[in-house]
């Protein structure tokens, strides 16, 4: 007999009414916003590589596919990660983590705006820390509010998809890069640069639209509204809900 079974654990009951109750169905959607944080970020890990191996991105910045520059232009983004991975977690513990997604995509949104307009390398280069700096605030954010919110019976399920939309993010970016390469112009890279807005741009508007990650909330002094989270998204609006009631406690 496994030992946590003989300790007497038991698995996450499911709901009666299965995984595609409308309460679910509900939480499945809301939970797309949180994905696009997760598209943004695989996006992003296209992007500059397939511009780098366009010659009218070279050729207006004056640099090669290759040297000092390059690199400086790669690492800035990994920098500005590096730098607001240590405010990131506590921003999303304090103010939630709907406002930690909202401010990381404002982050991007402004790099994206500031990359897409760039004139001069310098000014690309502060666009791609200014990038890295919103990814990881919205990848601080996300990933936490999607584990807090999603049904303990389907959660490994939930999580594993928002990993997935890295992937998705980065199959965009693959085939928006594609046919701009075949521009003569600027906006061969200029394009695919600003199209990152439109992700920001789809967090920042909806994110007010879905519920707060109930563990912050019943840890933030706002018990009744998280239970009410709990209640509508995992309980089936039951308030007497045997896994809602285990949830409640457990987050206590």
């Amino acid at each position: 007999m496994p030992a946590a079974v003989a300790a007497g654990s038991k698995a996450p009951a499911k709901p009666a009414t299965g995984a595609f109750s409308r309460n679910l169905i509900h939480l499945y959607l809301i939970c797309l916003v949180a994905f696009v944080n997760s598209a943004t970020y695989g996006f992003d890990g296209s992007l500059l590589s397939g511009i780098n191996a366009m010659d009218q991105y070279l050729d207006y910045f004056h640099i090669e596919s290759t040297g000092t520059m390059t690199s400086v232009v790669f690492s800035a983004y990994s920098l500005g990660f590096i730098v607001a991975a240590f405010p990131s977690g506590p921003f999303a513990d304090r103010y939630g983590r709907r406002l930690g997604m909202a401010f990381g995509s404002a982050i991007i949104i402004v790099g994206a705006v500031i990359g897409s307009t760039s004139v001069h390398i310098a000014q690309f280069i502060v666009a791609r820390f200014i990038l890295g700096m919103g990814i990881s605030f919205a990848s601080a954010a996300a990933p936490s509010w999607v584990a807090e919110i999603a049904h303990p019976s389907y959660r490994g399920v939930i999580t594993g998809t928002y990993n997935t939309f890295w992937y998705v993010g980065n199959i965009i970016a693959t085939w928006t890069l594609y046919p701009c390469s075949y521009l003569d112009t600027q906006l061969s890279f200029r394009l695919p640069i600003a199209l990152q807005c439109v992700f920001g741009v789809i967090v920042v508007c909806f994110v007010w639209f879905i519920p707060e990650s109930p563990r912050w909330l019943i840890n933030n002094g706002k018990a009744e509204e998280g239970l009410k989270v709990l209640v509508y998204y995992h309980g089936e609006g039951d308030p007497d809900s045997e896994i809602v009631r285990e949830e409640y406690a457990e987050i206590l």
